[in-house]
């Protein structure tokens, strides 16, 4: 049978639903979400997906559930996200009919907007390019398979060589298993400090170069992606 996860939705919010989901294995559970679905893409400079950015919606109109200006405020920002899909895609569903604000973000970019009245249908092609260079990657196995379990896999640090800022820079790995966002210009050794005790790093490479041998260097002109494989110590599935 088809049941709502409706009062469950409104307790925890998507994100947290989404997120009580992947903790556990749940069989046969069917359901659909009413509303309008909003979608589209985040791009930085060269057209490289902005992964690690910012987006945002938020409502310009009263609902028709709300009875005075208290209720819009407390149901003003529906959805607060960063872009975790290695297209640079994102997916904003369940939203009744209004009119909307999308926004998009990043650090050392200023913010774009789109507005939207939602209806019936599905909103497609919401599309950012925001004026930024960006590091961005994915964390993969040794053979180039997904893993299994991304997010054990916490983060991912650059830290600082050599450079007048000493400081490191840390990026969260996404349950896509990518990671990405602005990097100051200068030389970084890549680490994953958060690395589970059964799996160990295969490999970190870009552009070719080894990087678990030579630092990698961020310039303000180019984007960059890094590849990071590592190999499961302790695989209780066997491999078919």
């Amino acid at each position: 049978s088809r049941h709502s996860p409706g009062p469950l939705l409104h307790c925890l919010g998507l994100r947290g639903f989404a997120n009580l989901l992947s903790r556990y294995e749940i069989g046969n559970l069917d359901f659909t979400v009413s509303g309008v679905v909003i979608s589209g893409r985040v791009l930085a400079t060269g057209g490289t997906p902005a992964i690690g950015t910012s987006v945002q919606l938020r409502r310009t109109s009263l609902p028709a559930a709300a009875r005075d200006i208290s209720g819009f405020l407390s149901e003003r920002f529906l959805w607060n996200t960063n872009v975790e899909s290695s297209d640079g895609s994102f997916y904003i569903p369940g939203l009744p009919a209004g009119r909307y604000v999308v926004e998009a973000s990043a650090e050392s970019s200023p913010m774009q907007t789109r507005e939207v009245v939602a209806g019936k249908d599905a909103i497609k092609g919401i599309d950012f390019t925001l004026p930024i260079v960006l590091v961005s990657g994915a964390i993969v196995l040794d053979d180039g398979r997904a893993v299994p379990d991304p997010h054990r896999l916490g983060s991912i640090l650059f830290e600082s060589v050599g450079n007048d800022d000493d400081s490191s820079t840390i990026f969260r790995v996404s349950n896509a298993g990518t990671f990405g966002g602005v990097l100051e210009p200068g030389n970084y050794r890549i680490d994953l400090p958060s690395l589970p005790w059964d799996y160990s790093i295969v490999s970190i490479t870009s552009d070719g170069r080894d990087l678990l041998k030579d630092t990698f260097k961020m310039t303000a002109s180019k984007p960059r992606k890094i590849e990071v494989r590592v190999e499961r110590l302790s695989d209780p599935v066997p491999h078919r």
